[in-house]
């Protein structure tokens, strides 16, 4: 119970600071979910995030990206 809790944490915390798009098609997206089930269903591929010249995969690392841009010490 606590990992979905901490998965719909996160989820709302990209919510709030990311606009959530496929990169290939611009396709809007709810969670990081539907996000990863589009690219394997559309794309035929993992899907992620890009960000400066980077790929996220996972949720957490997205999180933790975009919670740096907002705090540059937040991963020291």
């Amino acid at each position: 119970m606590a990992k979905l809790a901490l998965i719909a944490e996160m989820d709302e915390y990209i919510a709030q600071n990311s606009e959530l798009s496929c990169c290939l098609c611009k396709q809007q997206l709810t969670d990081f979910l539907q996000l990863r089930k589009h690219f394997r269903e559309q794309h035929k591929c993992e899907g992620y995030m890009t960000c400066c010249n980077s790929r996220f995969l996972k949720r957490s690392l997205w999180v933790d990206h975009l919670k740096m841009h907002r705090d540059p010490d937040f991963l020291k």
